[in-house]
């Protein structure tokens, strides 16, 4: 089940509910597709869901939508292409990290302009990949961005732990 958005004009009846989503299982990054091409954004969704350790749990093909389904669905990573409806990817990748400061994204480049790239990752990106990546290359990137994710939710909980031994002592 996904949760497909085509932008501002979507029918209600063709939108499955967040709640619905949340049951993904927890072992799988659950990733959101944000670009204005549906034929890119399936490509995407067919390439993340081969793999078991990934839940694309949608796209949307307009970045305001896109950030709408972010603080509705709370996915753990955002894979971004090259072209967005309504807005630039270094705007909506900015809107994001404001949004979410902890959340993976991914651009996806059709050229790596060390300057452009530069800029993204400034603006809170994880990772920027080549558009014409293989699938493999795209994987094994997601791959390396969610063992990140844990490793910084690990040492976020690490204090935490530490204060709770300390009270009990």
């Amino acid at each position: 089940m996904y949760y497909i958005s085509t932008g501002p004009d979507a029918r209600e009846e063709d939108l499955l509910s967040a709640s619905t989503l949340r049951l993904a299982r927890s072992h799988q990054l659950r990733i959101l597709i944000a670009d204005e091409s549906r034929l890119i954004a399936e490509s995407f969704m067919f390439t993340l869901d081969s793999d078991p350790t990934l839940d694309a749990i949608g796209y949307s093909l307009d970045g305001r939508n896109a950030l709408e389904l972010i603080a509705s669905l709370e996915p753990e990573a955002v894979l971004v292409g090259p072209e967005l409806g309504g807005m630039s990817q270094l705007k909506f990748c900015e809107l994001v990290h404001q949004l979410v400061p902890d959340m993976l994204v991914i651009t996806l480049q059709r050229r790596l302009v060390p300057i452009e790239v530069e800029a993204l990752y400034a603006a809170g990106v994880s990772a920027c990949v080549p558009l014409a990546c293989s699938a493999d290359e795209l994987l094994h990137e997601l791959a390396a961005a969610k063992e990140r994710l844990k490793r910084r939710l690990a040492s976020a909980a690490e204090p935490e732990l530490a204060y709770e031994g300390a009270l009990s002592a």
